[in-house]
């Protein structure tokens, strides 16, 4: 749609606050040439996804991911895409008088539904994930005056992932369904550790405003 100059001043910094979910990044680089300029339907069948006329990619020019493969084909690790995001909507939208709540943020560890139980809860690939996240995040509130008002983790425990249904698991308390009449819970080190002392990082005054 097209404003005019009043109504685009009327609508600035007109949100309550803005939520983001949030797991991974992609570079990305306009196609030529665009689909949505050549018109007619859809060569790929994509719609809206052509219609951004942007082509993502998961590796640079020379080929190098870019970052670790999560269990997930689609997810990878990159925190600084996550920074660059956040610092991005802040700038762009009302900055230190918009809230930004991270609703969602998380990862499955790699082919953690094949895993036993005890490297399951061994789930290191998750704390660092979260770490590395919850950094760039923090960087993006002390070094960038960004206003994250709240962060919400995907997920508190494994459930039912869409299309990929269990086979992965975002949680960071382990469902036992393949226990006959049992849906037992346990939680794994991202909960028992990471998450606890996040927490208490936060009461004890340890992170800054806004985390």
């Amino acid at each position: 749609p097209v404003f005019t100059p009043e109504q685009a001043a009327s609508l600035n910094g007109s949100v309550d606050f803005i939520a983001v979910n949030h797991y991974t990044s992609r570079y990305a680089y306009e196609p030529h040439p665009c689909p949505n300029e050549v018109g007619g339907p859809s060569p790929s069948g994509l719609g809206w996804l052509e219609d951004q006329c942007v082509t993502d990619s998961t590796t640079d020019a020379a080929g190098v991911p870019i970052g670790l493969e999560a269990g997930s084909d689609w997810l990878y690790v990159v925190p600084w895409g996550f920074k660059k995001l956040l610092v991005w909507i802040f700038e762009s939208y009302g900055g230190q008088g918009t809230d930004i709540y991270v609703t969602e943020n998380g990862v499955d560890c790699p082919n953690e539904s094949e895993l036993t139980l005890p490297a399951v809860l061994n789930d290191t690939f998750r704390i660092a994930y979260h770490n590395q996240y919850w950094a760039a995040m923090a960087d993006a509130v002390s070094g960038h005056g960004v206003n994250v008002r709240g962060y919400f983790v995907w997920s508190l425990i494994d459930n039912f992932e869409w299309a990929d249904g269990f086979s992965k698991l975002f949680g960071m308390v382990y469902v036992a369904r393949d226990e006959p009449g049992s849906l037992t819970r346990h939680s794994k080190r991202s909960f028992t550790e990471w998450f606890r002392e996040t927490a208490l990082g936060l009461t004890n005054g340890a992170h800054g405003r806004g985390q």
